[in-house]
């Protein structure tokens, strides 16, 4: 079943993902204090997960419970908030927890007059706080969800308002007031969006995004142009792109949200404030998790691929993956991604069955996808601590034959360019290698490579592949063969290196998984060099992931 999640993850991979992170929003947290959520956070670090969306539930002096309608309260008090901070600072220490949140703005359960000057400096300091909670308490920054849950129409133009254009200009303001008393906690601080200028999803097909905010009445994007004012260079913005909760990966639809997001939106800054919208703000698709249990009577139904809903999933976390700038955000209702059972209650309409659960191997496609080269490392290493690390490379030391001396022989063949006339060579070295002394050596070749062919292999199924380069301009990569041919068609796989040891080698280290169209594979090791100039490959191996 685990294989079979992966079979639609996409082939284009780089270590560079290692950079991607995931983070959980949902109804499982609307009713956690912290303290609740440390008594299954041992359960989110078994987990893929990088952090959370935290609610505000915190009691203050009285005993009173602090809840999550912020703009609606009274300011809130440091000393309500200040006893709070050990334990965000134990709770943001877990690895499953670094890139936590803390909500922030909402949309009031009774509209602030955009004139009240009390009621925006109470949200102001109310902010301000929590800024400084975030900051102290370890939590990556605050989270934003402006739907109109109460209908209020907050963010837009109503009778009793001021003229449009004055509106404009007060909401701007208004911005820099909020987002100021944030900065001035927290200079350094994330504020997550789950949606940002992508708030309004009719701008996607809209040249004249100014013209079509003004029809609307929207004065959301003068409000966040105020935020952008006095946005410092040291914080960052996520657009959380929500409607991306329809994507579908086979329409390509979650590169389509980013491109839409880094170009079409942008109109929605201030010329003055483009070049921070594009600098500092941050696409990050969002996954709703319900759509891949839901039945299919639900509007919110995606349905199975190749026979699975996990396969579903799988395609489209790959694809958003790919298409983030670093954060992949995942909203769920109906499960949870903890094991709460026996910690506290939650709401009757969520089960206690975890995502895993319900659509068993998504951990294992969540490590995949976020990064190739981290899901080898590990699994090679237990693979290695099992004692069930197996090589199917007949040659992975790379050792010359008696019989073909420094010859290439199976499973290594060669490719030169025939363009520059000079074909170097390709040869095995009895005298150098990472450990021993041998290994593959190319001399004084313009541009070509080794080729170390796997031989049949199962489509769907994931290997691990790795290597050693010693070399200036060296490197590695996998393409893809169907019936012992080449099929370019496919996208290849760039293998990254490692920083050179202090003997100068590299290592190369990568799960791939083969394409529904390939049974073979060529790991290619590059190399272009000048006249005389010496490259050598050692330890090339691939081996099955489980």
């Amino acid at each position: 079943m685990k294989t079979c999640l992966l079979l639609l993850i996409a082939c284009v991979a780089s270590s560079a993902f290692a950079g991607r992170k995931y983070v959980a929003f949902g109804w499982e947290f609307e009713n956690a204090t912290p303290s609740n959520i440390l008594q299954i956070v041992d359960s989110l670090d078994r987990t893929h997960l990088d952090g959370v969306g935290l609610y505000p539930r915190f009691t203050d002096r009285q005993g009173r419970m602090i809840k999550a309608k912020l703009m609606d309260m009274p300011a809130l008090e440091w000393e309500d908030l200040e006893p709070w901070v050990p334990v965000l600072r134990e709770l943001s220490s877990h690895r499953s927890m670094r890139e936590s949140l803390m909500k922030s703005i909402c949309a009031p359960t009774n509209r602030l007059a955009w004139t009240d000057d009390a009621a925006w400096r109470r949200v102001s300091l109310t902010m301000r706080r929590l800024a400084r909670l975030a900051r102290e308490g370890g939590l990556k920054g605050l989270w934003v969800d402006d739907e109109e849950y109460h209908r209020q129409s907050q963010y837009y133009w109503r009778p009793g308002d001021p003229p449009y254009e004055s509106l404009c200009e007060m909401a701007r303001g208004r911005g820099r007031e909020v987002f100021s008393a944030i900065f001035s906690e927290y200079p350094g601080a994330t504020i997550f969006f789950f949606r940002f200028f992508t708030r309004v999803h009719a701008y996607f097909n809209c040249d004249d995004t100014a013209s079509a905010s003004r029809a609307r009445g929207d004065v959301w994007p003068s409000f966040l142009n105020g935020l952008l004012d006095v946005l410092p260079p040291t914080a960052r913005l996520v657009d959380g792109c929500e409607y991306a909760y329809r994507f579908d990966s086979q329409k390509n639809e979650y590169y389509m949200g980013y491109a839409l997001q880094k170009s079409r939106f942008a109109n929605l800054a201030d010329a003055a404030n483009r070049a921070k919208y594009l600098a500092q703000v941050l696409s990050a698709p969002a996954m709703y998790m319900d759509k891949y249990v839901n039945p299919e009577t639900s509007r919110w139904y995606a349905p199975p691929l190749n026979g699975s809903r996990a396969n579903r999933f799988a395609a489209d976390i790959s694809q958003a993956v790919h298409a983030a700038d670093e954060y992949v955000w995942l909203w769920g209702e109906r499960h949870c991604w903890a094991d709460w059972r026996g910690k506290m209650p939650q709401r009757k309409s969520i089960s206690l069955e975890t995502w895993e659960e319900k659509l068993p191997g998504i951990m294992e496609t969540m490590s995949f996808c976020k990064s190739p080269h981290n899901f080898a490392a590990e699994r090679l290493a237990l693979l290695r601590q099992s004692g069930r690390f197996a090589p199917l490379n007949a040659n992975p030391r790379c050792r010359s034959d008696p019989q073909n001396g420094d010859d290439l022989a199976k499973p290594y063949s060669s490719w030169a360019d025939p363009s520059g006339g000079i074909a170097g060579r390709f040869a095995f070295d009895a005298t150098v290698g990472e450990h021993d002394t041998s290994s593959l050596l190319a001399e004084g070749v313009p541009s070509g490579c080794f080729v170390m062919s796997s031989g049949a292999v199962e489509p769907g199924k994931i290997y691990i592949v790795g290597f050693s380069a010693k070399g200036d301009v060296v490197g590695g990569s996998v393409e893809w063969q169907r019936n012992g041919k080449w099929d370019f068609s496919i996208p290849g796989i760039s293998i990254p290196l490692s920083a050179p040891s202090a003997k100068g080698w590299r290592r190369g280290l990568m799960a791939i998984r083969i394409p529904e169209n390939a049974n073979g594979f060529g790991l290619q090791l590059h190399v272009r060099q000048s006249p005389g100039e010496r490259s050598w490959f050692d330890n090339v191996f691939y081996c099955a992931a489980e």
